[in-house]
């Protein structure tokens, strides 16, 4: 995984891209940058830096992660329907259904109730071979991006163990 203390450009995602992302999948991509980056630029992050270099850290996960496309977009936008004025119907128009679900399954896990240390421990047993399949724990945390079984067809509390990484 890639150091967390150098932030990640646009023009370092897109060098991340897999080779066989046509240019229709690398437009789309900028594109939800543009978007993300418009959207979120009043916001900074605790460290003062601009709040893009998050959604660009997860994106630059699911990048390294060969995810399809729109899993990279998704990835891009991910926090811009809590935290800004866009909405999902926004991202219907402008990215279609795909990407929409997609953000609208990651949002979704933030509103799941919280799971105390016992249940955590409990499902993490019950997910752990499971688990081998993501080569870094670090990439649990955007995980429920890259596929998208995972964004409401899984049980609350198997989703809840996703988000707790």
């Amino acid at each position: 995984m890639k150091s967390t203390s150098v932030a990640i450009t646009i023009e370092g995602l897109l060098e991340q891209l897999p080779d066989y992302f046509s240019p229709a999948d690398i437009e789309l991509i900028q594109r939800a940058y543009t978007v993300a980056e418009e959207a979120h630029r009043p916001q900074k992050r605790a460290s003062g830096e601009a709040y893009v270099t998050h959604c660009l850290a997860v994106a630059s996960i699911l990048a390294e992660l060969q995810v399809p496309p729109a899993a990279v977009a998704a990835g891009l936008l991910h926090d811009t329907v809590e935290d800004t004025d866009i909405t999902l119907a926004d991202l219907e128009r402008d990215f279609g259904g795909e990407i929409t679900n997609l953000v609208d399954g990651v949002t979704k896990l933030t509103n799941l109730p919280r799971v105390s240390r016992d249940d955590q421990h409990a499902e993490q047993v019950k997910t752990r071979t499971t688990r081998k399949n993501i080569p870094n724990p670090h990439y649990w945390g955007v995980a429920a991006i890259w596929h998208p079984k995972l964004c409401g067809k899984l049980s609350s509390q198997w989703i809840a163990t996703f988000a707790l990484f």
